[in-house]
């Protein structure tokens, strides 16, 4: 809302070192409770904030910024470790496929074949009041840049 003069209030910026601390604090905590969720939806904000470089950082935001993303790798590599994806040879033999675990299935998966893409490994994602409400993926292999872009205009997202 605008401000008696007109101009737009600009957000606060919270202080870095307690936002960063608070974080890693909460994280290694949740990691060793083995939670269902590592982070609230809430407390996105602040993770973006806390993990976006600045050129005023003190060594010391550096490198709780740093334990922080450490945490969070660790933890993730944790509960979903790399392994050997389990794609039968002809999808092994098409190399359209980063070599983890993820793949679409059934339903969700984006057809592209009516413009001449044979596969693409993305998904839909239902909404609650549409149909589709997202696609996801994982960032295109450099073979398959051109399938992403032609996803892109096929189904013309409202953000990529």
């Amino acid at each position: 809302m605008p401000t008696a003069s007109g101009d737009m209030p600009v957000a606060e910026k919270k202080p870095m070192l307690p936002l960063i601390r608070r974080l890693v604090s909460e994280v290694n905590r949740r990691i060793l409770q083995s939670p269902e969720e590592l982070l609230s939806f809430e407390e996105l904000a602040d993770f973006a904030e806390a993990t976006t470089p600045s050129a005023e950082d003190s060594s010391k935001i550096v490198q709780l910024r740093q334990q922080l993303c450490t945490a969070l790798h660790q933890y993730f590599r944790k509960r979903w470790p790399i392994a050997k994806a389990d794609w039968t040879p002809q999808e092994m033999a098409r190399g359209l496929d980063r070599p983890t675990g993820n793949r679409s299935l059934g339903r969700f998966q984006v057809d592209l074949s009516a413009v001449g893409v044979p596969y693409i490994n993305a998904a839909y994602v239902p909404g609650l009041t549409e149909e589709v409400s997202y696609v996801v993926t994982q960032h295109p292999l450099p073979s398959t840049v051109g399938h992403f872009w032609q996803m892109v205009i096929h189904l013309q997202p409202t953000a990529i």
